[in-house]
């Protein structure tokens, strides 16, 4: 994503997810370089990715949560709540094994994010009770 065009992008994403976009994107050694790192990955092990564009537009939403709420956008809820709402489209179209493994993706940087948050708050209280 251009962080330049946060807005626009995230205009984009929204609209892609609001009309259940199922187009399918398509990337290989070719076009590596202009996916996200865990798509590139993909690519590297399967030479090719097939996906919707539903499920990359809430990956990107996702992943990029908390540039566009620094950009002063206005998310509509929770970063949370897109990944349930992923989840939940996911299960309920049966998606495929790209959508699946960006959404274990999403789950496990959140998790990270999540231990990291609490280990710099438990920092940040030692250092206030010291």
């Amino acid at each position: 994503i251009d962080m330049g065009q946060l807005v626009e992008a995230y205009k984009y994403l929204k609209a892609a997810i609001d009309s259940n976009e199922m187009s399918g994107l398509s990337y290989d050694q070719l076009t590596r370089e202009t996916v996200v790192p865990v798509l590139q990955k993909r690519i590297d092990s399967h030479k090719k990715v097939a996906l919707k564009g539903i499920d990359y537009a809430y990956y990107l939403i996702i992943h990029h949560y908390e540039e566009f709420a620094k950009a002063g956008i206005e998310l509509g809820k929770p970063q949370t709540e897109y990944l349930n709402d992923f989840k939940t489209s996911v299960q309920n179209r049966e998606a495929n094994e790209i959508a699946r493994y960006l959404l274990e993706s999403l789950q496990q940087e959140l998790r990270s994010q999540a231990v990291d948050d609490k280990q710099v708050t438990v920092q940040e209280d030692s250092k206030s009770t010291s």
